[in-house]
């Protein structure tokens, strides 16, 4: 196939979920980490989405990430609380410990929950968008495998470190959904420039030999990402500052893996990835009348779209972009890259689900 394949979402699903169950996953473990990669692709966060499938898949086949983990509370004090994954999907322990942070915040008004011993819970805005039904607002940080060069530094010292931030709106308007890396650019964006033949912007990654560079599969190769702000004279001190302190609370503070200990978990190679998470909740109405917040960030949000340059179409805030995606793709189809659908027919093939894949076939836009 040449051509890319536009897919029902629903459909999607449900080859996510069969796959995963014949990995040895609980059914409903497979349907929620099934929510979290659809998600991703509908949002328009791709390299959070399906095409994560088959490094899964390797990565459990080799018995480096546990299907059906024994999630449990190794530690809690009224708000707080860790949790121990067991190495399992990292979907799901972050999904666990949202819960966990969710239910201490309508006691408490504010909770924060760490996890360690997890694995790639990909798209970190997906966890936070968890509190807005609640109406509360969610932080959600994790670390991940050495991948960015610190300022002044020489070697990859830590990930990319995802921040999500979820902050409720009124009713009628998009939720404020912060969702960003700390690295001036991620492995999913060099792989989709490789994917598409594309070169990528000058100060984003180095080469193996320390050198910045424009070709993605050379920045792949070595792995080494500048951080957000590229060179100290554009602040590249504050998306590497950002990085170790969200490395802190995901990997010091809940007992587990940090900085260089965290295994190379990229590909399907390797050790336990040993990843963390943190979470923090605020229930709003802790804090006042919801119809004070409400009224507010509604007059807040009205007064900054309202700012545009000239020529310009508007100002847009977090999570406008991503709900428009969202809602085209749910009506258009999911886009599959021609490269994915190749290594999704192969994984279909190896587990013997191709019946599965051609549901998804079957139903495509």
């Amino acid at each position: 196939m040449t051509e890319t394949l536009y897919v029902r979402h629903g459909r999607l699903h449900y080859f996510v979920r069969e796959t995963l169950k014949r990995l040895r996953l609980p059914a409903t473990h497979a349907s929620k980490i099934g929510d979290a990669l659809v998600a991703a692709d509908l949002a328009g966060v791709e390299g959070e989405g399906v095409a994560r499938l088959p490094v899964f898949a390797s990565r459990l086949s080799a018995g480096l990430i546990n299907p059906n983990p024994d999630v449990q509370v190794s530690h809690q004090e009224e708000a707080t609380a860790t949790i121990d994954g067991d190495n399992g999907m990292g979907h799901i322990v972050a999904s666990r410990s949202m819960e966990l942070a969710m239910s201490l915040a309508k006691t408490f008004g504010v909770a924060a929950v760490a996890a360690k011993n997890s694995n790639d819970f990909g798209m970190a805005g997906y966890y936070a968008r968890m509190a807005l039904e609640e109406q509360m607002l969610a932080i959600v940080v994790s670390n991940d495998a050495p991948a960015m060069v610190p300022t002044y530094g020489k070697v990859p010292m830590l990930g990319s470190n995802p921040l999500a931030i979820a902050i409720p709106a009124a009713e009628d308007a998009t939720p404020f959904v912060l969702d960003m890396a700390t690295t001036a650019t991620s492995r999913h964006r060099l792989e989709d420039a490789v994917r598409s033949g594309e070169t990528i912007p000058p100060g984003l990654a180095l080469d193996k030999s320390g050198n910045r560079t424009e070709d993605p599969k050379a920045a792949l190769e070595a792995m080494a990402l500048l951080p957000l702000g590229a060179s100290s004279e554009a602040g590249s001190h504050k998306g590497y500052g950002l990085a170790l302190a969200i490395d802190i609370l995901s990997g010091v503070l809940s007992g587990g893996a940090f900085g260089r200990h965290l295994a190379v978990a990229a590909s399907g190679h390797g050790t336990v990835a040993g990843i963390g998470h943190f979470f923090v909740v605020v229930r709003l109405r802790a804090f006042g009348p919801w119809v004070r917040f409400r009224n507010g960030i509604k007059d807040m949000m009205r007064e900054l779209t309202g700012t545009k340059a000239e020529g310009a179409p508007r100002v847009y805030y977090p999570g406008e972009a991503e709900f428009a995606i969202d809602q085209e793709r749910r009506a258009s189809g999911i886009p599959i890259h021609p490269d994915v659908v190749r290594e999704i027919e192969g994984l279909a093939r190896r587990l013997d689900i191709y019946d599965a894949w051609e549901h998804v076939m079957e139903g495509r836009k």
